[in-house]
């Protein structure tokens, strides 16, 4: 740059340039005083040259940019930099501050340029002023000067406030209940959308508060003003009320309503209210329901109980404590085979349970022997009862006595006697029958009487003949009329030994014979012919409709008639056959007789069945099971053949469907676990062998499954196995162990050479990206190798050392490779040892606890412990936590461990008490073993136990553990919340972090990661993710507190961001009882006084 006279005029920031900056300080500047300036302004400042080079002006110019004076003008010379405007769309050198001012004597004034410097991705976002600067007496600026400062964090934290104010938008607009936001002082209700769903109503009314108002019934009105009012003069914590609500059909919904003020004035007067309206009409609706259904189970003469999958009596019907001869409250939650325990036959029963909870349908019939005697036929059905994931969770079994109808037909199937016809005459006055011989063999009566007491005759018929002839004889007694007419029915004789026979008796006209009365008829034995007619025509229903094919030929084989069957499996009418042999559809025979063979066969032996692959009309194979059998004349010879087929295509789709699912996994189609002990033994088996087992795992698969539905992540795990069967050879075998694991068995390969490139390989394959639905999807895996036969000689211990390398491999970080070594399995050993040792450390007492202050950060007051759980071991000493807590949470031992826990808790924290100190909050940590409704009972025995107030103490659970089955956490925090406990989420910000559990659950506190406190001070990131979890607490309403605090910056950072409470070494080591409890008292906590 040079002035009129031709001399260089050079800007530069005093003391900071190079000796050959272009630029240089106009001499009659105030030296000294600038220098001080700019030394200790806030504010960057730069000298710009019309050449585009630029000069920091002072310290803060270099530390915000960060390059040093020479650099920063050889990178903007070449422009290197890439700029962005605030919008994020690349920024013309033109369009830069300093450019405007120096060349277009522009002043510029808070324009937000975007930094991007070679090679980076982040982007550092500046606020910059520019002024161009003048000689005195020239129009055209000399140069320019450039302000600057880092807005990059700023800027981050309101793109977070504006992602979190969509999400709750959405939140807002989306929720199927009704959320509201209401005004308190212009009475302004405004409502989410879903108001006009659940009301019915066309668009949303102008008015919400009078709308809302006018359609609550007037019978409760007032009610639910008062309670409004209540809450908004401070008089209850929240707003809650049930009340009855006008549908625009006219229908009243009953719906449910919470809320709270959120916003005061300075002086408390209420500003602001949110809350939600939730219909429970349904609900309400399906409890009238259920109440309708038991009672009419209740009223049901069917027996019916409902059994859980533990044997469990969970539900039992009146009908079947009546049946049982029980009482109703004698049934419910025991064992259903201890209630049947004096029934004799009862296995048939136990089996019809067992066979529901393993998924079927069963049908049966079942005689029951009583314990006082005597029988019951019950018709039994019992049916597997699934949860909403189609899991059978028990059984319903229904029982109906069908001893009477059973009787009956024991009765009817007896066999009676070949027919024989005999005559009898009835003196009706006299109540006497003659019988002739045939008759009194027919009716079971001596030869030597020929008449007989009709009552003794009639006392051997069953029931339904009884009474049917005695109002035949009571029409006959009442008739005067010489009748022609001839009555024929069918009567039943019971004999002396239970045999049943049918009997067709016929009655004859009245005879009147001087002043007797008489009737005469007879009696014929037609049980076989009764017999044979229902054989006859059940065997032509059963030609005529049934489902099997049924073809008759002469001793030719011709087809001389087929049924309707045979047209409807083969396609053939019945005229396209006749004349025929039926070997015209045959194709082969699978079973190795031939064709013709089973003619032969038919004829030698009476009978042949076999499997054929036939041919239909249409050309289509199908596979039939067919059988041949032979009518004979009397003399032996063939008069005719019988052949009856079903079409079996389908049983044999189906063999070959469940062969394949025996074999191979369904999903993936690669062998399955079966499948692979065959191989891998056919392998070992050859001599000699050699060769190496791969066991591959997924790591953290079981996060894609939760997060993004197992549909997504069965399209994982095809791809992983198309990917592994890509990479190894065609004589390897690639199985899929089950869930995330797969096994590969490499024949031949044992060099570890070969192998390690190999392992190699498929750690690169399988952790390239998979793209599915748009996502771009990445896992890892984790690989154990061991070598055969140096590793092992059979199955089992190749599979079992392949997985302990593989265990190895993921406790070294994961996404790597470990071959099988004896170190490995000595830490196989060393996890069998500390198994062993918990199994027996909590009888032996060898647990303790130590317990670590929580204080609150605004008083600088103790207001917790954290119980922690520390393991003394008789050998090796104290035990880290991490390694033995992973063990028990896998063996299910942490149950009985974490029970513990809460009990010792509860009885210290009572101790102290005792002891002087004030009250303060015990916090135990409850793990995903532990959380489940049973929990409940030991948390609230251990209260009862130790006297301990329950709002005193704090259950921990992490978001993995809540996430993993939402209903049931749900209902036991709840039930937690319910009893005053206090409900903490342990190192939040590792797992889900959700809003939207967040605020569904019953949740009071939130504790940090000491992850995102250890390095809040030098990794950017975490300040904002700290300030982001404290900002959304507290609009939630939810303490936080932070873990791990070790340093006075960490304190001072989480205090000037409001944390409400901290825990780490900076206040204690956690420390036995006695030790923190002589901590407490030095610090004056028995009196509230306590010195930090």
């Amino acid at each position: 740059m040079n002035d009129t006279a031709g001399n260089d005029i050079v800007m530069s920031g005093p003391d900071l340039a190079p000796p050959d900056a272009e630029l240089t300080a106009p001499a009659h500047w105030p030296g000294e005083y600038y220098r001080t300036a700019l030394a200790h302004l806030n504010e960057g400042v730069l000298f710009v040259s019309p050449s585009g080079c630029m000069v920091p002006g002072n310290p803060e110019a270099v530390r915000i940019i960060a390059v040093p004076s020479a650099e920063l003008s050889h990178v903007t010379r070449e422009g290197e930099w890439e700029t962005l405007t605030e919008n994020g769309e690349p920024l013309a050198m033109a369009d830069r501050p300093g450019a405007r001012a120096c060349f277009a004597g522009e002043t510029v004034e808070r324009q937000v340029v975007g930094m991007r410097r070679p090679g980076a991705a982040e982007v550092q976002w500046l606020r910059m002023n520019a002024a161009p600067v003048y000689q005195p007496e020239q129009q055209e600026p000399v140069g320019a000067v450039v302000t600057f400062v880092d807005i990059t964090r700023e800027r981050q934290r309101q793109e977070s406030l504006q992602r979190m104010e969509a999400r709750w938008q959405a939140l807002f607009e989306t929720s199927g209940d009704v959320a509201y936001d209401f005004d308190v002082a212009t009475r302004r209700l405004e409502l989410a959308p879903a108001w006009m769903q659940m009301l019915g109503l066309g668009r949303m009314p102008d008015d919400h508060y009078q709308d809302w108002l006018e359609r609550v019934d007037p019978q409760v009105r007032d009610d639910v003003e008062a309670a409004l009012c209540a809450h908004l003069q401070g008089e209850t914590a929240d707003y809650s009320v049930e009340y009855p609500l006008l549908h625009e059909s006219g229908d009243w919904l009953h719906v449910f309503e919470r809320g709270r003020v959120y916003q005061r004035d300075a002086d408390g007067k209420p500003l602001r209210m949110h809350g939600v309206i939730i219909d429970l009409s349904r609900q309400l609706h399906a409890e009238e329901a259920q109440r309708r259904l038991e009672g009419i189970v209740a009223a049901s003469s069917d027996a019916m109980a409902f059994i859980d999958t533990e044997g469990l009596v969970g539900f039992a019907s009146p009908a079947l404590c009546h049946l049982l001869s029980i009482g109703t409250q004698e049934v419910r939650g025991r064992q259903l085979e201890e209630l049947l325990a004096a029934y004799a036959n009862r296995r048939e029963l136990m089996q019809g349970i067992e066979g529901a909870l393993a998924g079927r349908n069963l049908r049966m019939q079942t005689w029951l022997t009583l314990p006082g005697g005597g029988v019951r036929c019950l018709e039994s059905s019992f049916d597997p009862y699934r949860n909403t994931e189609g899991q059978v969770v028990g059984a319903v079994c229904v029982l109906r006595d069908m001893t009477d109808n059973a009787r009956k037909t024991l009765l009817f199937e007896q066999a009676e006697r070949a027919a024989q016809i005999g005559g009898w005459m009835l003196d009706i006055d006299a109540d006497v029958l003659d019988l002739s011989q045939q008759a009194r063999e027919l009716l079971n009566i001596a030869a030597d009487r020929q008449q007989v007491p009709l009552a003794e005759v009639m006392a051997q018929f069953d029931e339904a003949t009884f009474k049917k002839a005695g109002r035949l004889l009571e029409a006959f007694r009442h008739s005067h009329s010489v009748a022609t007419h001839e009555i024929h029915f069918d009567a039943v004789l019971v004999t002396p030994h239970g045999v049943r026979r049918r009997l067709a008796l016929s009655a004859r006209t009245l005879q009147v014979v001087g002043q007797g009365h008489y009737v005469t008829g007879s009696v014929q034995d037609v049980t076989s012919l009764r017999r044979a007619e229902r054989e006859l025509m059940l065997s032509a229903q059963v030609f005529e409709h049934g489902s099997e094919a049924v073809f008759i030929t002469d001793a030719s084989h011709r087809i001389l008639r087929v049924n309707p069957a045979f047209e409807a499996i083969t396609g053939y009418a019945a005229g396209e056959v006749l004349g025929l042999t039926p070997d015209f559809r045959c194709v082969s025979s699978p079973g190795g007789t031939s064709i013709s063979q089973r003619w032969e066969l038919a004829e030698q032996t009476g009978r042949w069945q076999g499997e054929i692959v036939c041919r239909r009309r249409s050309g289509e194979h199908y596979y039939e099971w067919s059988a041949l059998s032979v009518v004979r004349h009397a003399n032996g010879s063939v008069l005719y053949f019988i052949g009856q087929f079903s079409d079996i295509s389908a049983v044999k789709a189906a063999e070959a469907r469940a062969l394949r699912l025996a074999c191979f996994d369904p999903l993936t189609g690669l062998p399955n676990r079966s499948l692979l002990f065959d191989r891998l033994q056919e392998v070992l088996n050859r001599e000699p062998h050699n060769g190496a087992v791969l066991f591959c795992d997924l790591d953290r698969f079981k996060n894609i499954n939760d997060s993004l539905g197992h549909t997504l992540g069965d399209a994982v795990l095809k791809e992983v196995a198309r990917r592994l069967v890509a990479r190894v050879r065609p004589g390897d075998t690639v199985c899929r162990y089950g869930g995330d694991e797969f096994v590969l068995v490499l024949p031949g390969l044992s060099d570890c050479v070969v192998l390690e490139q190999l392992a190699e390989q498929l750690l690169a394959d399988v952790s390239s990206p998979i793209l599915l639905d748009g996502l771009d999807l990445r896992v890892t895996p984790s690989l154990g190798v061991a070598v055969f036969p140096r590793d092992g000689n059979d199955c089992d211990a190749l599979l079992r050392h392949a997985d302990a390398a593989l265990y190895h491999a993921k406790s070294r970080g994961r996404n790597t490779y470990r071959f099988f070594t004896r170190e490995i399995d000595d830490r196989v050993s060393e996890y069998l040892h500390i198994e062993h040792g918990l199994r027996s450390a909590l009888e032996r007492g060898e647990f303790e606890l130590h317990y670590q202050p929580q204080v609150d950060m605004a008083f600088g007051r103790v207001v917790g412990v954290e119980a922690l759980l520390r393991w003394k071991h008789p050998e090796q000493g104290m035990i880290s936590p991490v390694r033995f807590v992973p063990i028990a949470e896998e063996t299910g031992l942490i149950v009985p461990i974490g029970m513990w826990v809460i009990r010792e808790a509860c009885r210290q924290a009572m101790l102290w008490r005792r002891a002087g100190l004030r009250p303060m909050t015990m916090a135990v940590n409850l793990s995903g073993r532990q959380f489940s409704r049973s929990v409940i009972e030991a948390i609230d025995e251990a209260l009862a136990d130790s006297g301990l107030d329950p709002r005193w103490l704090q259950v921990e659970v992490t978001e993995s553990v809540i996430m993993e089955d939402t209903q049931e956490a749900y209902t036991v925090l709840e039930a937690l919340r319910a009893r005053g406990l206090t409900v903490a989420v342990d190192d939040f910000g590792t797992g889900y972090s959700s809003l939207a559990y967040l605020k569904r659950f019953p949740i009071d506190k939130l504790k940090i990661d000491r992850s995102f406190i250890r390095d809040i001070d030098l990794d950017e990131d975490n300040p904002v993710i700290v300030d982001a979890i404290i900002g959304m607490a507290h609009n939630l309403r939810i303490k936080v507190l932070a873990e791990g605090v070790e340093t006075r910056a960490q304190w001072d950072y989480l205090r000037q961001q409001g944390c409400d409470e901290v825990q780490g070494y900076l206040v204690s080591r956690p420390q036995p009882a006695a030790a923190l409890g002589q901590w407490m008292l030095e610090r004056g906590m028995q009196h509230g006084r306590e010195r930090l």
